[in-house]
């Protein structure tokens, strides 16, 4: 029989799911923001559908989910052409590798943000849910219950 604990934890996993995203999203996943500037390296990989090899440049990765993730750069991407990007990046020590297709932009004078929905292998989306849970449990150690089991309900997905 299920203790009051257990039953806590399996509310806070029906609410997490249900939050609804701002402005009809489309996500399926909840973002993390990732505040102490995780740098990634960033390759076109193709345009168009179209394979290119491109050289590497910088991006500052902004957020983070185990679906998509959002980037600034100082790079110009042409709104009108699918991009396919790659990006490769340390978070809670470990090499995370993900690509994807750049779904929109914003832009300033410097710098430019693009959202990326990934197309990722399931190995790497359980990878990225075991760094962002293990991120919120150090950020929130009281909730690490509460989390763990988040965990569990996503990689059931």
């Amino acid at each position: 029989m299920p203790n009051s604990q257990d039953t806590l934890c399996r509310i806070a996993e029906v609410a997490i799911m249900a939050i609804p995203m701002q402005g009809g999203s489309r996500r399926r996943h909840i973002r993390l923001t990732l505040y102490e500037g995780v740098t990634a390296e960033l390759r076109v990989l193709g345009i168009r559908h179209y394979p290119i090899h491109s050289r590497a440049a910088k991006a500052l990765i902004l957020d983070l989910s185990p679906g998509g993730l959002r980037f600034a750069t100082p790079l110009r991407f042409a709104d009108d052409v699918e991009w396919l990007v790659g990006l490769q990046f340390m978070l809670q020590g470990v090499r995370l590798e993900v690509r994807g297709v750049i779904r929109h932009s914003t832009a300033d004078p410097q710098w430019r943000e693009y959202g990326v929905e990934m197309d990722v292998n399931p190995l790497m989306r359980m990878m990225i849910t075991r760094v962002l849970n293990s991120r919120i449990i150090k950020s929130s150690p009281e909730l690490a219950r509460m989390h763990q089991a988040y965990g569990r309900f996503s990689l059931e997905e």
